[in-house]
């Protein structure tokens, strides 16, 4: 398995796959998620406390570092995607089939997108530490554009799962029955990382 991605991103962090260990997210986030990702084949090839994510011994209530989350992204990018456009538009297609199944299809059913972009922060934080997310604009009406932004320490969130990241939130508006609806990038940096929505 090629590992460009991986590797490129722990050798970017100051302490490598143990960097940053007050920044954590719930494992029930990344467990979910990888049910709609491929990730056969990556026993014995990420380093041992990324590998851990793959099994069930840890409980859903348990929290891990967002570098090993990221991590394992990665080496699932490396292990079956061409390239990180495959792997962002594979993104989108799980979090629209993880926010329409039978956990989250109730709650999106009630939820509209105005509402969801208010309590976006607070949400975020159930179940993230240590990676700031801060309002910019709301529109005041039940259409518009809606601004967030991530912070977090140098380089712990690179570019591609920024984009991955946008389709989560594209999905979920989407859920909550907005149309035509974009989320963009709006501007990644080292530290901080900007995200555009609109919906009608």
């Amino acid at each position: 398995m090629s590992s460009r991605h991986l590797e490129a991103y722990l050798a970017s962090l100051p302490r490598g796959v143990d960097s940053y260990p007050d920044c954590v997210q719930k494992v029930s986030i990344s467990r979910e998620f990888l049910r709609f990702l491929p990730s056969a084949g990556l026993s014995g090839k990420v380093p041992a406390p990324v590998e851990e994510l793959l099994g069930k011994r840890l409980p859903a209530s348990a929290w891990v570092p967002e570098v090993h989350a990221c991590a394992l992204l990665l080496a699932i990018l490396d292990a079956h995607f061409s390239d990180a456009e495959a792997f962002v538009a594979r993104a989108y297609v799980a979090n629209k089939e993880l926010l329409t199944g039978p956990l989250y299809r109730m709650l999106m059913f009630v939820a509209s997108p105005l509402y969801l972009a208010r309590n976006a922060e607070s949400r975020w934080n159930t179940f993230h530490r240590g990676i700031k997310m801060a309002t910019e604009s709301l529109p005041q009406e039940k259409s518009g554009t809606a601004v967030f932004r991530l912070e977090y320490p140098r380089l712990l969130l690179p570019e591609v799962l920024a984009r991955s990241y946008s389709t989560a939130f594209k999905a979920a508006l989407e859920a909550a029955g907005g149309r035509s609806v974009q989320v963009e990038v709006a501007g990644w940096q080292p530290e901080t990382c900007r995200f555009s929505c609109t919906w009608s």
